[in-house]
């Protein structure tokens, strides 16, 4: 029987998806594009089951949590979302625990090849976020949020569900920002746990960044395109221009599984997902 928990070796396996200039891309800039991945069929599926969240959402049985960005405390039950909240910057959490069609985007055979190959093993989702709009999130490196288990590997995709607009909130980022020494908070852990740590974290990377010379980008994709950025390649929002335009996306964020817990995960196509309760509401 596969033991799912084997350890990728890339020297002697590589994913056939990916060229030598993309591994090298990877290499010295902490990114990768991957163009036209996905077909239309695929990308007009993963908008009509957004489309279909949203129109089926007052179900009380409905546990999808949704954090919204319009003045008010942010998190909240999909259930229990206004119409009005689709006009604002949204994220709508971990749908990936829900539905097959998410998982089959995020966990795609190709794909999960691809991202075996460039973390060194098997991986698994840990979170899963669809956009409507463009975040405007800060720089930021992914493992303020969710480092990885002690000696792990985090790896983040953005599928790209239509053209992304200059106008629209583009993905931005800083391409050589992976090889800066991480910022490790008092614990020893490159998670940053309050404002203080935060702010900390953020002078750290912004002054080896202008010591470098390191420049921004923006990343402006087509449907069916998928990002692939380092677990600490320095990366936000760009600020939205016009906010009637949308930006859709599914950002999923993996951890290797070789350090998760067998117990914690469920298999999906050749690869797992962490099977967990939805992120808390509060009362």
């Amino acid at each position: 029987m596969r033991n799912p928990f084997r350890r990728w070796t890339p020297s002697k396996v590589q994913s056939p998806y990916l060229s030598d200039e993309q591994r090298e891309q990877w290499r010295t800039s902490g990114f990768v594009v991957l163009s036209a991945f996905f077909d239309e069929e695929t990308i007009q599926c993963a908008n009509a089951e957004l489309d279909d969240l949203w129109s089926s959402r007052f179900s009380p049985n409905n546990s999808l949590v949704i954090d919204v960005f319009d003045g008010s405390p942010a998190r909240r039950y999909l259930r229990d979302a206004k119409d009005e909240a689709r006009s604002h910057v949204y994220k709508l959490n971990d749908v990936f625990l829900e539905s097959t069609l998410t998982r089959d985007l995020a966990l795609d055979d190709r794909l999960a090849g691809i991202l075996n190959e460039l973390v060194d093993g098997e991986v698994s989702i840990c979170n899963s976020l669809h956009f409507e709009r463009g975040s405007e999130q800060p720089l930021h490196f992914d493992t303020y949020y969710m480092p990885p288990p002690a000696n792990g590997k985090l790896i983040v995709t953005s599928i790209c569900l239509e053209d992304v607009h200059p106008d629209a909130g583009p993905v931005r980022y800083v391409p050589g920002s992976q090889s800066i020494p991480p910022y490790f908070n008092t614990g020893g852990t490159r998670h940053a746990r309050n404002n203080i740590e935060l702010a900390e974290a953020t002078s750290h990377a912004q002054r080896h960044i202008d010591e470098l010379g390191l420049q921004t980008e923006t990343f402006l994709g087509r449907r069916g395109d998928v990002l692939i950025w380092h677990e600490q390649l320095y990366h936000g929002g760009s600020p939205i221009i016009d906010r009637d335009r949308t930006r859709r996306s599914l950002v999923t964020h993996y951890w290797r599984t070789a350090e998760l817990d067998p117990s914690t995960l469920a298999p999906h196509r050749s690869a797992h997902y962490l099977n967990r309760n939805h992120q808390p509401v509060a009362p």
